[in-house]
């Protein structure tokens, strides 16, 4: 028998028994803990809602792979970063999207692959910038985020050229 397997239900126990030595109805707690969950859900959902719709209209569209060609027509041996720009496109919108993006390009090229490698430090090197502003300052009531969009986007860039810099450099 695994020790971890007790963590939860101990946690469980042992918020009851604080509420109990406070005084404290724990059901009651739990009631209202759970109504500020759906009111916050109800408060985020349509930020959710609004990223998943532009994260899938622009895969569908195909803007995607048209950027990929027309990079690897301007530049020579630009195949390689062709293949990187589903990955630079997606990273600041959504982080499922991106991490999709890291496991197909690791189904395809292999894991081993200059191109795996640089997108894994991709991930690693930057955020979500959209997700987190349309999330996070939706939520707390920031309507003018105009200079966080600024600077958040460029903390992307420079993670970004840097990652692909220091790939290239250390496994190229």
């Amino acid at each position: 028998m695994n020790w971890t397997n007790f963590i939860v239900p101990g946690l469980f126990f042992i918020a009851i028994i604080i509420a109990l030595i406070k005084r404290k109805s724990p059901y009651e707690n739990f009631i209202n803990g759970v109504n500020e969950g759906l009111s916050l859900s109800k408060e985020i959902f349509p930020s959710i809602m609004g990223m998943l719709l532009a994260v899938n209209v622009l895969k569908a569209c195909g803007i995607v792979d048209d950027l990929g060609n027309l990079l690897s027509f301007i530049i020579p041996k630009g195949s390689f970063f062709a293949n990187l720009i589903p990955m630079l496109i997606f990273r600041p919108l959504s982080g499922s999207a991106s991490t999709a993006v890291l496991n197909n390009v690791c189904s395809v090229y292999g894991p081993d692959s200059l191109l795996c490698i640089t997108c894994s430090s991709i991930q690693g090197s930057t955020d979500t910038t959209f997700y987190v502003l349309a999330l996070y300052f939706g939520t707390v009531g920031v309507t003018k985020w105009r200079h966080s969009l600024k600077v958040g986007l460029i903390a992307d860039v420079v993670g970004m050229s840097v990652a692909i810099i220091l790939t290239l450099l250390f496994f190229g």
